[in-house]
């Protein structure tokens, strides 16, 4: 029979989202990553300053609490050795947009490629989470597996679906195809590879930036029978602001339009949380300048 961690995904996922708002310095992200739907201005992830030329890349986790096997069986995949951990997907309920959890998460991927993780504990017990939580380490001690490891071109069916995977990295299958799983990072990679991603963008009006994220997440996690004339095929980042044309007099939004943004864009990640048991957070360059009365968070 299989062994459940001694902790909730609430717990692990509160522990880890903490540790990375709480982790500066890394993958040339600003020092803390914004954690959107439990942020509030002032709070470490919280409040930020929203320049008139934004750049942000969003992504969305899903946490996966896995069970232990610590015996061999008839299911155990070729090559791996007891204890291993194996996660299941959200494959076979569908709900109100005429798709399931992971369905939703591989749009948001098809999307904006590099948006949309899988992540899990390489522990179980209650004190390793503790101590990786007072360590900052909850995030690197976890697997981070990018929904670009599936081929879209064979979608998962609407039944039963699990990734096992090992201690060695690279030990990891999709049980159910069976198939092995090619995108499990470590942290560290998956920081790099966001990092880069965001010197890749160019600056955009907020206000364009966020409509298009509330529009690609609406056309998502909406009634698909419903939804016309949406287009998700392009970034959710939106075009680049054209900075020749349209020269703005200031850098950064007024309180109350910085107010606006953040309102919205919390409601989107409570939206997010709600419909697809995902958290929205924010990339953000480590070069981003604050005006002098506002400092980096």
């Amino acid at each position: 029979m299989p062994e459940y961690s001694e902790f909730s995904e609430f717990s692990y996922g509160y522990a880890l989202v903490d540790n990375l708002a709480r982790s500066g310095g890394w993958g040339g992200f600003a020092a803390a990553p914004r954690f959107i739907s439990l942020s509030q201005e002032g709070s470490v992830g919280g409040g930020f300053d929203v320049a008139l030329d934004f750049v942000a890349w969003p992504f969305f986790l899903q946490f996966k609490i896995p069970q232990i096997m610590r015996r061999r069986s008839a299911g155990m995949p070729t090559g791996f050795h007891t204890p291993y951990f194996r996660m299941h997907l959200r494959t076979e309920r569908v709900n109100s947009s005429g798709m399931t959890q992971h369905e939703q998460l591989m749009e948001l991927e098809r999307v904006n490629p590099l948006s949309a993780f899988y992540v899990a504990p390489r522990f179980h017990t209650t004190d390793e989470l503790d101590q990786h939580y007072l360590t900052h380490r909850v995030h690197d001690e976890s697997e981070w597996f990018s929904l670009g490891g599936f081929d879209s071109s064979t979608p998962l069916t609407r039944e039963p679906h699990r990734i096992a995977y090992d201690f060695a990295p690279d030990k990891c299958v999709v049980q159910s195809t069976p198939a092995p799983f090619n995108l499990r990072r470590p942290f560290k990679e998956v920081a790099s590879m966001l990092g880069a991603r965001l010197k890749d963008l160019y600056p955009t009006e907020p206000e364009l930036w966020l409509y298009n994220l509330e529009n690609t997440i609406s056309s998502i996690t909406s009634d698909r029978s419903r939804i016309s004339n949406v287009d998700t095929k392009g970034p959710i980042i939106g075009p680049a602001f054209d900075q020749g044309s349209r020269k703005p007099t200031r850098r950064f939004l007024s309180d109350g339009e910085k107010n606006e943004f953040h309102f919205r864009l919390q409601n989107l990640a409570k939206s997010v949380r709600i419909r697809m048991d995902a958290e929205l957070i924010l990339a953000m360059p480590a070069s981003a300048e604050f005006p002098p009365h506002s400092p980096p968070l």
